[in-house]
């Protein structure tokens, strides 16, 4: 007659230990640690299914964008523009400043009415209202500064919508198609 071992803590007085210690050992080697393996299994569900779920929260949020170069009146980059984009109803502000070839960029932009000021050294101060951003629609809006002191602004309002020169997509409302 051929004796079998037990493995549970009992017959290895280190197991329980080595459960305590945090080497987790597969459980039908060690079934002490099944317990703890369960408790690690369900915790590690509910913060895999908490971020899902705040993943997803975060995901459905609907933004756009806001992107255009600021030249000077002979075509040529202003460089180191400051650009201004505020909504007036959330009263935010996002500001950025041009690159080397004058373009700027807001990303992820709730959608809205928007201002939009620039300003640069040697030249007037240029500011766009009523600039509607619309869900899902990437907006271009380029600007071309007057040469000028910074005490003068030019102020354009109730222009075109912004155009999407950045992709093909179109914002349609869906109840037009039920």
């Amino acid at each position: 007659m051929r004796k079998t071992k037990s493995h549970g803590a009992e017959s290895a007085p280190g197991a329980a230990r080595l459960c305590y210690r945090g080497w987790r050992v597969a459980s039908r080697i060690l079934p002490a640690c099944r317990p703890q393996a369960v408790s690690i299994l369900a915790k590690t569900a509910v913060a895999l299914l908490a971020l899902l779920s705040v993943g997803s929260w975060t995901w459905g949020q609907s933004t756009t964008s806001l992107r255009g170069t600021v030249v000077d009146p002979s075509g040529k980059a202003v460089v180191g523009a400051s650009v201004v984009l505020a909504n007036s109803e959330s009263k935010t502000e996002r500001a950025a400043t041009t690159g080397e070839q004058g373009e700027y960029q807001f990303l992820l932009v709730p959608p809205g009415t928007y201002r939009l000021a620039v300003t640069a050294s040697g030249f007037r101060r240029y500011e766009q209202t009523d600039l509607q951003l619309l869900v899902n629609t990437p907006a271009t809006a380029n600007v071309q500064l007057t040469i000028g002191g910074t005490s003068e602004t030019v102020t354009v309002s109730s222009e075109a919508p912004a155009i999407n020169l950045v992709d093909a997509s179109m914002a349609i409302p869906s109840t037009k198609y039920r």
